[in-house]
């Protein structure tokens, strides 16, 4: 039995190898330990044994630490290592150092699963930052460590190298760390990281560097600096309780994050197919600033900004980590979508186009099921602005909604050069999903088509999950009419339409004789399929007029079948008659369609005598000839 303490001045160990074993009871070295303990009972008086090493100088050293207990087995090779001032405590199993120099090293940690203790663990239902147990059996306690071109590396259950960022399998290289004020125990993790270096498998750490201090009460990792080439990141993260409670210790948070990031540089650590949304991003600013405190949380500012675009939110949020409470009130967003988050978004738009250089200024409160929101969009395709409320329920989106736009170029948007700008004004109410049943109502001041403009344009539209009907109503004294449209889903799409006309300038609008007007009560029914387009239309009482003419008749009929393989166009009215017939598909020849048209306009208006003839129109593509009856 020892009862005093020990104090070497100089210790040399050269070529040794050392196992340390953590067993259920204990430590393999518990003879040892137990050594320095009295046999007799205990008393007021402490019978600690403190050694003392002056300096401890060891070289190609091999320390293996393996713990049954745990499944943890560590292993270290030392190059070289110098210590100064270096205390072992028995009645703590504590290790106290001053200085520690450390090279040509290499840490190995290895994590096994133990199936007979897992199968008894029950699953966390909530992540806790101070569940913290760091029990290697003896506490640290080091002023100040410095490691140079070393190796570390962890591996859960099978060692392998990873292509991508592993948690369970994580390789440095080439360390160098300078580290100050490191404590560890069973319930502390202390630690000033003053510089980092290492290389991973495909990313190289060049600077790295914060302050660390992990305990029951608080977890903080602060003054965290990063940097790898022309990348940074700087932040702030402290969480800490107010009370024993476990459940409420992610309700104290603070957090800064500051950063400069090239996406491509990150490779390492995100998956491909990710990344390759970002794939056209330069250096991009990132900064997060924020609290939480007591289910109440606070962001001061996200903002994330590339060479041409920016995203910028505040605002607060309450109970966030429950889903089924989770809210937030007036969340600001603003934001610009360049090219940059326009490649992101593109492939959800659908048929829509996306200008570049969106603006966007919103306010939003509510919850996942009941979302108040309102603002503005402007682009070089016009602007509109939007307030209203989006219910999200087991199968439906209910909607109530009030959209007013200003020069918005509804055919860039939507990819139909005949529409061009135009004002609006539209409000919708009701369901979309399974119970679908949405009204839109609104009024169109003034809108181009065929750049003409139409002004005094009032629609309504219901939509049934079946069906939608859209009435729309001209007031226009150049294109007054009154239009009623069904459109039916279902293996094909069907359009039905009724329309009044009433002097209505078809001239005007088909780039003919502006004063040519039409009047008439129309029907027509449109088909389309995957493989062929069908349509027709019909008129009554229909005067066709201009600065000089008058014709009316008393009927007319256009019907139309278009397919890949062939196209038919018959059109009569009264005692005229005429019919387009090809074994191709027309569409892919517009100029045929459009001089067709023009010639029955012209035809009708000169009052000629019906007749016949035929013309022959070859085509730039098939030379296919057309045949023209009328």
């Amino acid at each position: 039995m020892i009862k005093r303490n020990l104090i070497f001045d100089k210790v040399d160990i050269a070529d040794a190898d050392f196992h340390l074993i953590q067993q259920e009871d204990g430590l393999n070295i518990q003879f040892i330990l137990d050594a320095f303990q009295s046999g007799e009972a205990p008393s007021a008086k402490s019978n600690a044994v403190t050694i003392l090493f002056k300096s401890i100088q060891l070289d190609s050293l091999h320390f293996k630490f393996t713990s049954i207990k745990n499944g943890t087995d560590i292993d270290v090779n030392v190059g070289r290592l110098d210590g100064k001032e270096a205390e072992f405590i028995t009645s703590s199993n504590k290790i106290i150092a001053h200085s520690i120099y450390l090279s040509k090293a290499e840490l190995i940690v290895f994590q096994s699963e133990n199936p007979e203790n897992s199968a008894n663990i029950p699953a966390p239902t909530k992540a806790n930052v101070f569940n913290l147990d760091v029990d290697l059996g003896i506490a640290l306690d080091v002023a100040n460590l410095n490691v140079e071109n070393s190796n570390f590396s962890l591996h859960n259950n099978r060692i392998t190298t990873t292509q991508k960022f592993d948690p369970t399998h994580i390789q440095l290289q080439d360390i160098q760390i300078n580290l100050t004020d490191i404590l560890v125990n069973e319930d502390t993790l202390n630690g000033d990281l003053l510089s980092l270096s290492a290389q991973m498998p495909s990313f190289k750490l060049n600077e790295g560097r914060f302050a660390l201090q992990w305990n029951r009460q608080q977890f903080a990792f602060t003054n965290l600096h990063l940097a790898s080439n022309t990348n940074q990141l700087d932040a702030d993260l402290k969480v800490y309780t107010l009370n024993s409670n476990e459940d409420s210790d992610l309700d104290n948070l603070e957090l800064n994050v500051l950063g400069k990031i090239e996406p491509a540089a990150l490779a390492y650590f995100f998956s491909d197919s990710l990344l390759e949304q970002f794939k056209h991003w330069k250096l991009t600013e990132v900064k997060l600033e924020g609290n939480y405190n007591q289910g109440q949380g606070l962001i001061k500012t996200l903002y994330v900004k590339t060479a041409n675009s920016y995203l910028q939110v505040d605002g607060k949020i309450a109970d966030a980590w429950d889903h089924e409470k989770i809210n937030w009130e007036d969340i600001a967003i603003n934001a610009k979508i360049g090219s940059d988050f326009k490649e992101i978004i593109t492939p959800f738009a659908g048929s829509f186009n996306i200008p570049d250089g969106i603006t966007i200024r919103a306010l939003s409160s509510g919850n996942p099921k009941r979302i108040l929101a309102k603002g503005s969009i402007d682009t070089i395709w016009g602007s509109a602005q939007f307030d209203g409320l989006t219910m999200l329920q087991t199968g439906n989106t209910g909607l109530d909604v009030k959209v007013i736009g200003e020069k918005v170029d509804i055919g860039k948007w939507v990819d139909v050069p005949a529409l061009g700008p135009a004002a609006f004004s539209l409000v919708a109410k009701g369901n979309l999903g399974t119970d679908q049943n949405l009204e839109i109502n609104g009024t169109i001041p003034h809108m181009e088509v065929l750049d003409q403009s139409i002004s005094n344009i009032a629609i309504k539209s219901l939509t049934r999950k079946d069906n939608t009907i859209i009435e729309v109503a001209i007031d226009d004294p150049a294109y007054r009419s009154e239009i009623h449209s069904e459109i039916l889903f279902s293996e094909s799409l069907t359009i039905i339409t009724t329309m009044k006309l009433d002097e209505f300038k078809v001239g005007a609008l088909l780039d003919e004789d502006s004063t040519l007007s039409i009047t008439g009560d129309f029907k027509s029914k449109l088909t389309i399929d995957e493989a062929s387009l069908g349509g027709s239309v019909e008129g009554k009482s229909i005067l066709l007029q201009n600065h000089s003419t008058k014709y009316l008749l008393d009927t007319m009929a256009f019907r139309a079948m278009m397919s890949l393989t062939g196209s038919e166009l018959e059109y009569y009215a009264d005692n005229e008659k005429g019919n387009l017939v090809s074994n191709f598909d027309i569409r892919d020849s517009q100029d045929i369609i459009q001089k067709w048209i023009s010639t029955v306009l012209q035809q009708l208006i000169r009052l000629q005598a019906s007749r016949q003839a035929e013309l022959f129109i070859l085509t730039s593509k098939r030379k296919t000839p057309v045949s023209f009856n009328y």
